[in-house]
């Protein structure tokens, strides 16, 4: 199969997909059948198999094997990065429309949606491109600092990434460009939620004149990812998932202690909305926070404390918004106007979705949106909206506790704003915080949330498409972003850096 025939079978709704293979050393590597374990990509939208893959160990010996092969030849080169950056800029910008044909096929994702993240990535790799010799700047900044004097920079190993089902393309980019200015050798892994978007990368990688061994694209599952991961050659690990996942590879690579883990989680984010906010606007907020992706995201919404005064007005607003959802993988030729809501991922994210709203209706006091499938005899994992009204804020209900991804949201009212920071602080699951009011009430306010990222009269969501430098406080403590990956791989004592504080958030 070639890339050509690939792309027009993404746009024909009755294509069926053949792996190629794994993409290692300039190879395409493919597994006996009957030695291999076979895995499958699903497609949300009818539950039907999209594309079989055969996942054998050896696959991840070889990519080991030639990462080691360019670690020795490259590590102390420089490498023309630009030259090695820019061809998948092209390549995303050239096939945009097939990339987001993966993401609305495999991922659910509405068509608007997934235009946004390859938006969001071609705009994070022209930046790069734009401003290569800042970006040097900022990977050798911290040889000014006191405690630089006996460091040097180099790459400590091979890294191993993990492509996620919410936003696969921009962890690529970022993974890819932190690999890049490290001379660090990435291993690629697309999991069963990415295996189309995943082929369309291998063929960009194969069209590319790469050093040998620097990128390698393997097809997996988290169970592959674990014991990638194990490798010794393996020095720093990229992960974007449940913060079950997240804290099982943490533990797991406890005993190889100098290993790098950049674990990115979330799920408990809230949106305040203060008496100074436009109703209109927060209504937004929330809408697009709460149920973009289907609520997937690490930053999506899950919580929202709301005035009082402003209660009824925002209730009346909010339920004509939900009403107007169309739930369904909108099209090219939808009409734009109108909010989708995608699938669930799989049918395991339905059965826990649902399983929440049972815990959720009993603690509840009032229902807004009732969370269920949207239709019993409709293929796929469509879920309606959830949305419960709980009249006073106690963590200790079991509901509150869960850390769900999935479109279900809780409305709290509150009178006093310290009280409302102090409910949006009571967890260890948040990414992000959305304030919707006026700027300086924030400005005097911000110190108070833990929330490593504050994002003003917009959805928690937006995070996701113009990320920060750094964050606090998910599953290994910081998450990376974009260009700060480099610093990662490169030096472990970079946590020392003065502007890496918290609740300081410093743009790529």
């Amino acid at each position: 199969m070639s890339v050509k025939k690939f792309c027009e079978d993404l746009l024909s709704p009755d294509a069926t997909y053949v792996w190629k293979g794994n993409r290692v050393q300039g190879q395409w590597l493919i597994g006996e059948k009957g030695d291999a374990r076979s895995l499958f990509g699903i497609d949300p939208r009818s539950g039907a198999k999209l594309m079989t893959v055969e996942w054998l160990a050896e696959f991840n010996n070889a990519a080991l094997a030639a990462s080691g092969e360019f670690s020795e030849k490259f590590a102390l080169q420089e490498l023309d990065r630009a030259a090695l950056i820019r061809p998948f800029y092209h390549a995303i910008f050239e096939f945009k429309s097939h990339f987001i044909r993966c993401l609305n096929i495999e991922g659910g994702r509405p068509w608007g949606q997934a235009e946004k993240e390859i938006d969001a990535a071609l705009k994070y790799l022209s930046v790069v491109l734009e401003k290569g010799s800042t970006i040097e700047s900022q990977l050798t900044a911290w040889k000014k600092a006191s405690f630089a004097n006996n460091l040097a920079f180099f790459p400590k190993g091979t890294a191993v990434g993990f492509l996620p089902f919410s936003t696969p393309l921009m962890a690529f980019c970022h993974y890819w460009v932190a690999a890049v200015y490290a001379n660090t050798p990435l291993i690629l892994m697309g999991s069963k939620h990415t295996y189309l978007l995943t082929t369309l990368l291998s063929y960009i990688e194969e069209a590319t004149s790469l050093p040998k061994g620097m990128l390698s694209i393997l097809f997996g599952d988290f169970k592959a990812f674990q014991k990638l991961c194990e490798d010794k050659l393996v020095s720093a690990v990229f992960y974007t998932g449940s913060k079950d996942h997240c804290l099982t590879l943490k533990k797991d690579l406890q005993r190889f202690g100098t290993k790098k883990l950049i674990l990115k989680s979330g799920g408990k984010n809230s949106t305040l909305v203060h008496s100074s906010a436009d109703v209109p606007q927060a209504v937004d907020a929330v809408i697009n926070g709460a149920f973009s992706a289907s609520g997937q995201l690490c930053s999506s919404t899950s919580r929202v404390f709301v005035y009082d005064s402003l209660l009824s007005e925002f209730k009346k607003q909010l339920t004509l918004a939900i009403e107007n959802i169309k739930v369904k993988v909108s099209d090219e030729g939808d009409p734009k106007n109108a909010f989708y809501l995608g699938p669930l991922f799989s049918q395991r994210a339905v059965d826990l979705f649902l399983r929440v709203q049972t815990m959720a209706r009993r603690e509840e006091d009032e229902n807004w949106s009732l969370g269920s499938v949207f239709n019993p005899n409709q293929k796929g994992y469509f879920v309606n909206p959830a949305v419960h009204f709980v009249e006073k804020y106690e963590y200790q209900r079991g509901y509150h506790q869960n850390v769900l991804f999935g479109p279900d949201l809780t409305i709290f009212p509150y009178d006093k704003l310290e009280d409302a920071i102090s409910a949006i602080n009571d967890t260890d699951a948040h990414m992000v915080t959305s304030f919707i009011g006026d700027e300086a009430i924030l400005h005097d306010w911000r110190h108070l949330f833990l929330a490593p990222n504050l994002v003003l009269n917009a959805p928690t969501t937006d995070l996701e498409y113009d990320p920060p430098f750094v964050v606090r406080y998910d599953s290994s403590d910081y998450t990376y972003y974009g260009i700060s990956l480099a610093l990662k791989l490169t030096q472990p004592q970079v946590l020392k850096i003065p502007h890496l504080k918290r609740n300081q958030a410093v743009p790529a």
